[in-house]
C-alpha cells in the first residue's frame, strides 16, 4: 500500500471475437474498457486529491 499517487494513467483496453456479457448484463468489452477505468479512478482520487494538497505550489 502506498501514501501517495502522483500520476494516474489509464492505459489498457481488450477485444474480443463476438459480444460477451458480465453477470451484471454488461457488455464485457464496455465493461473493462471504459467501467473499469471510471471506478478505478474513482476509487483512487481520494488519495490523488490528498497527494496534490501536499504538493509544493509551484
Amino acid at each position: 500500500m502506498t501514501g501517495r499517487i502522483d500520476l494516474l494513467l489509464n492505459n489498457a483496453g481488450g477485444m474480443w471475437d463476438r459480444a460477451q456479457l458480465t453477470d451484471e448484463g454488461l457488455e464485457a468489452g464496455f465493461a473493462a474498457n471504459h467501467l473499469a477505468h471510471f471506478l478505478l479512478t474513482s476509487r483512487l482520487m481520494p488519495l490523488l486529491e490528498r497527494t496534490a494538497a501536499r504538493a509544493p505550489a509551484g
